[in-house]
């Protein structure tokens, strides 16, 4: 008679060698032995390949950060999160962040955060956003690497000064603010101008 039995291997080969292990076979007046092999369970081993994300953005713009992701193990890993985290380096808080997920890396493949295998890290900068440097902080699979970019005026970018006013009026009276305009960007715009006081706003 043939006969098939099992033994669970599952916590046998924790490492990443192959284990010889000696197996017997009794029965009520006789035995025999074999050595056998068992090799480690595969695993993913996940890295970030590459993060080289612009230097420069403007204030306004979507800033995208497409790193390149790999598998060097030998087992494919699915719906592996990605997350961006953005850092005001001059008050160190934190202004945005993203996160995406990866549906699977096959064993070593590469995946691009580029929108053909996986859609980018999105920071939509505002348009008053400080300018100045920011701190990019990527982390996948327990690996973090940080980058910076610095925020540049947006193309339209209108700062406003009062230069003078008529003060002191008597109420009832018009009271005149003077009001400087400076467009430090690189394209020409309308300015919509607002004078705000405590009760009503008049546009100018």
């Amino acid at each position: 008679a043939t006969v098939t039995l099992e033994w669970d291997t599952s916590g046998v080969a924790p490492g990443d060698s192959n284990i010889e292990k000696t197996v017997t076979v009794e029965t009520q007046n006789d035995s025999v032995s074999k050595e056998v092999t068992i090799k480690p369970r595969p695993e993913a081993d996940l890295k970030i390949a590459s993060f080289d994300p612009a230097d420069t953005t403007r204030a306004g713009n979507r800033y995208e950060v497409r790193p390149e992701l790999k598998n060097q193990g030998d087992a494919t890993a699915t719906d592996l999160p990605v997350t961006l985290t953005v850092t005001d380096q001059d008050t160190g808080n934190t202004v945005a962040g993203d996160k995406v997920t990866v549906d699977s890396i096959g064993p070593d493949e590469r995946v691009a955060l580029d929108g053909s295998d996986a859609k980018p890290l999105r920071w939509d900068i505002p348009s008053n956003a400080p300018l100045g440097d920011y701190d990019l902080e990527i982390d996948f699979a327990g690996e973090t690497q940080v980058d910076n970019v610095t925020v540049q005026p947006g193309l339209t970018n209108l700062d406003v000064s009062i230069a003078n006013t008529n003060d002191p009026v008597i109420a009832g009276e018009k009271l005149d603010v003077v009001a400087e305009v400076k467009n430090t960007g690189s394209e020409t715009k309308e300015p919509n101008i607002v004078l705000k006081d405590a009760g009503t706003d008049s546009t100018l």
